[in-house]
């Protein structure tokens, strides 16, 4: 607190900005006067279908989203703005951060205010489009929130024609490599913002399309795109029409042979998603009738089933999040969840146990499937 506030006070002085780079402070949509409006869309409310579950009520953060309006979209163009970090920073040309698409994780404030001096500007020459979103490098967050990015360009008639660079954090990871190439995008089309501190550009003529979704809540519109991407036509899978969901790293199954054991028996095949292409994983997904596991981005390919399929999620206490049951919501799923072992969390301050195991008894599962006969 101490530094930002150093730091606050620096930032009214003009020759401090000059030399640090540092944005004055943050606007909107509705303040922004340096930037030409392209596409901007509202949409109507929507009531979504509250989950199943075993025992009395919702969990709050499916309470709160069974009513939503959904987020605004836009597309801008602009002439000398800046992009920082490796989560999308766009600072207009009057030293402003744009903080409709400058989102970070979890924070109370943008780290960019928090930094002594930003990098030394590179000029990026020609129409630079701005995809970039926080978790580029996490298969769910590059799917829902920088892929139909894209999407809004297109509505706007930009594509690799017209765009000569497209800003985003690529580390050449398996996933992006292959989704990109599908959409025709090669390497050299590519500004990699994949140094947060470091990646700093002046773009002459920047595009820059508003994210798709709120945060762990997907829109239709991003749904819409990925299946009209990647799900062209059907392909054949390996897998049945029962899967189970294994995880191995973070926010596994505690007790995972036991429930692995018990799921066999009743027909599902164990899938380990990030060991499949994404090709791979559509069809393993369009095939299915029932998806099982616990919470993680193999779910993104929930997006990919067919309608009526049922999805049942596992989670742990310390961290529930509804983003899934979203985009089932938008598809047509039958969505379920389960919540582990342990003593809850309080209301809205589940942040601190993202990355959890789970330990969950087959005797829910057993309740579950004999209570909505799954």
């Amino acid at each position: 607190m101490f530094r930002k506030g150093i730091l606050d006070v620096l930032r009214r002085f003009k020759i401090y900005r000059a030399y640090s780079l540092i944005p004055k402070g943050e606007i909107n949509f509705s303040q922004l006067e340096d930037a030409k409006v392209l596409k901007a869309d509202e949409y109507p409310p929507i009531k979504r279908k509250t989950p199943f579950t075993i025992g009395e009520g919702i969990y709050w953060k499916f309470e709160q989203s069974l009513n939503d309006v959904p987020q605004k979209t836009f597309v801008i163009e602009a002439n000398g703005w800046r992009v920082w970090g490796n989560q999308g920073a766009a600072i207009n040309s009057k030293e402003y951060l744009f903080k409709d698409v400058s989102r970070e994780f979890e924070k109370p404030g943008h780290s960019i205010f928090l930094q002594l001096k930003l990098a030394p500007l590179v000029h990026l020459a020609g129409t630079s489009a701005l995809i970039n979103a926080s978790g580029a490098d996490m298969y769910y967050h590059w799917m829902v929130d920088i892929l139909p990015r894209l999407k809004l360009l297109l509505d706007c008639n930009f594509n690799n024609e017209n765009i000569d660079h497209y800003i985003v954090d690529y580390r050449g990871i398996s996933f992006q490599t292959e989704t990109l190439a599908i959409l025709g995008i090669n390497d050299d089309k590519i500004s990699r913002a994949d140094n947060h501190f470091n990646y700093h550009v002046l773009a002459e003529r920047l595009i820059v399309p508003s994210l798709a979704s709120k945060l762990d809540v997907v829109s239709a519109d991003a749904c819409g795109f990925l299946r009209d991407t990647f799900l062209k036509e059907e392909k054949i899978s390996s897998f049945g029409k029962k899967i189970y969901l294994k995880r191995t790293g973070k926010r596994k199954l505690i007790n995972q042979a036991e429930i692995e054991e018990y799921l066999e028996s009743l027909g599902f095949q164990a899938v380990q998603c990030e060991n499949y292409s994404v090709e791979e994983q559509v069809a393993i997904f369009q095939h299915a009738d029932i998806v099982i596991g616990p919470h993680g981005a193999a779910f993104t390919n929930v997006v990919f089933c067919k309608p009526g399929t049922k999805v049942i999620e596992f989670f742990s206490p310390r961290w529930i999040n509804q983003c899934y049951w979203t985009i089932c919501n938008e598809v047509a799923l039958e969505y379920y969840y389960l919540i582990g072992e342990g003593p809850p969390p309080a209301d809205h301050s589940d942040a601190k146990g993202t990355t959890a195991d789970i330990q969950l008894n087959p005797d829910k599962i057993k309740q579950l499937f004999k209570q909505f006969h799954i």
